[in-house]
């Protein structure tokens, strides 16, 4: 029961940190998977996405009540597979779950490195998904924005303006959001 009460708690809280920052400071970034890392080096996979699940739902509630629609939303689950997936092969590889024997550079450059490839990754799926789903209706969110103003550099090509125009941005995010996962699974 407190397992669940966790997951359930942790769902909400990238929930509130992404409508936070994302929505009311307009900072271009998503900050929604902190919490589903720390439930990912607390319980594993399976306990993580259940985490996104409950962000998920309340994104889409969310988007519902604003919009009336929630359409490709979930989609979308496809990027936080990823990045529990990527996550979670690095934990398990470099065992930074228990990590007491290693440096603290070391560990830095474990996350960075895993950051950096769930990033890319991360972007890819991200970048399709938004190509093949597009509506030109979510200009008015500062990411996008950011997105758009690339078309130019890629030659007006969608697929690589979505793909390219999320990788800055998405590196950011997953260095900040798998460091701060890492530090609230250590408290």
């Amino acid at each position: 029961l407190i397992k669940i009460a966790i997951i359930i708690a942790a769902g909400f809280m990238d929930f509130a940190m992404n409508f936070m920052f994302n929505i009311v400071l307009k900072v271009p970034l998503f900050l929604d998977t902190t919490f589903m890392i720390a439930v990912l080096f607390i319980f594993g996979p399976v306990e993580s996405f259940f985490a996104y699940i409950v962000n998920m739902l309340c994104t889409a509630l969310r988007l519902y009540i604003l919009y009336g629609s929630t359409e490709y939303i979930y989609l979308y689950s496809l990027s936080a597979i990823t990045i529990i997936l990527i996550t979670w092969l690095s934990i398990k590889h470099f065992s930074l779950k228990y990590s007491q024997d290693l440096s603290v550079n070391k560990i830095f450059i474990r996350f960075l490195l895993t950051a950096i490839v769930a990033a890319l990754a991360c972007s890819v799926v991200s970048g399709f998904i938004s190509y093949f789903t597009f509506q030109n209706n979510s200009d008015d969110w500062a990411f996008d924005k950011i997105i758009f103003s690339l078309s130019s550099v890629t030659g007006e090509n969608m697929l690589k303006t979505f793909i390219i125009g999320r990788i800055p941005i998405t590196v950011l995010d997953r260095i900040i959001t798998t460091f701060a996962g890492y530090g609230v699974y250590l408290l």
